[in-house]
């Protein structure tokens, strides 16, 4: 229960009941894996509205050797929800998110079929780590802006509709130096998704992540260690109706270290080092609060 005028969803009682059962076994060409979850979830609000559901998971993946240090692996998984409490039954202020929240208590039960397909992947000095995945909803359940206002906040509601999601994760490590003195890393990454919801009109789902890139240098000599590390997260403007697009920015990290005696350490972290302003397109509070500015970080760490 939430108590006090800020109280933006009444006390509700919930119950659930989970059982599952995983497999693994290794075969001569591969390696298999198993499982599978039945849940029960009931929900009662003091209003008197109560809601009832039995949801089921499973999901099954192969793991099949590349080589003595690389792997190719696939998953597909089906997979359902129950709605939570605040999903069913919000009716308020929620001023953590600056916004008055509208649930619905007719939702149904979220399902989604997931497929995967990753790769580990080493070859000398260079390892690579990605993952392509695509995943259909059925009933999916999101917030959205109304354009509306209540109390002076922003209105949001709970929906439902269904929806595609696919996206890209991927990073990479290139040893430039490896000797018994140095050690010089190269660094990659990159992540995208994108999503379109089985709606007429703006079929764009709110706060998805923007497209980001990242480039990075890690050396290590005896005790000291330093890194430092440049993503940019590009402008996210696939926006849903009533939300603001939000612009790109970059953000420079450095980090250094030094260990000495048993378990010590001294590092200096700096972030933002550009002092860009920074906003987080998944953000509720994106308008109001962005990321820290340049922030520079001198501690001590011991373990004893």
């Amino acid at each position: 229960s939430a108590i006090g005028a800020e109280a933006f969803v009444p006390p509700v009682e919930t119950s659930s009941f989970g059982v599952f059962s995983v497999f693994e076994r290794s075969f001569d060409a591969f390696d298999l894996e198993a499982g599978a979850r039945l849940d029960r979830v009931d929900h009662t609000a003091n209003t008197g509205v109560s809601r009832d559901f039995t949801t089921f998971s499973a999901s099954l993946g192969l793991v099949i050797p590349v080589n003595d240090s690389s792997t190719f692996g696939l998953v597909g998984d089906y997979s359902s929800r129950a709605p939570i409490s605040e999903e069913l039954f919000s009716d308020g202020p929620h001023l953590a998110t600056q916004s008055f929240e509208i649930g619905d208590p007719d939702l149904d039960a979220e399902s989604a079929l997931n497929a995967a397909a990753t790769l580990n992947w080493s070859v000398d000095r260079l390892s690579l780590n990605a993952t392509a995945y695509v995943t259909s909803f059925r009933d999916h359940i999101y917030q959205y802006e109304t354009g509306e206002e209540e109390d002076e906040l922003e209105v949001l509601r709970y929906g439902q509709a269904n929806a595609l999601y696919t996206g890209l994760d991927a990073s990479a490590d290139l040893q430039l130096i490896a000797s018994d003195q140095v050690n010089l890393t190269g660094k990659l990454l990159f992540d995208t998704v994108s999503a379109e919801l089985d709606i007429s009109g703006n079929d764009r789902p709110p706060r998805l992540p923007p497209t980001r890139l990242g480039v990075g240098l890690e050396l290590a000599r005896g005790p000291v260690m330093l890194s430092l590390d440049f993503l940019r997260a590009f402008e996210q403007d696939d926006t849903s109706d009533h939300e603001l697009p939000t612009d790109a920015y970059d953000d420079l990290r450095l980090y250094a270290a030094v260990k000495f005696g048993e378990g010590a350490k001294v590092f200096l972290r700096g972030r933002n080092l550009t002092d860009e302003e920074q906003r987080q397109h998944t953000s509720y509070l994106k308008e109001f609060a962005p990321l820290p500015g340049r922030t520079i970080e001198l501690g001590l760490n011991w373990a004893f």
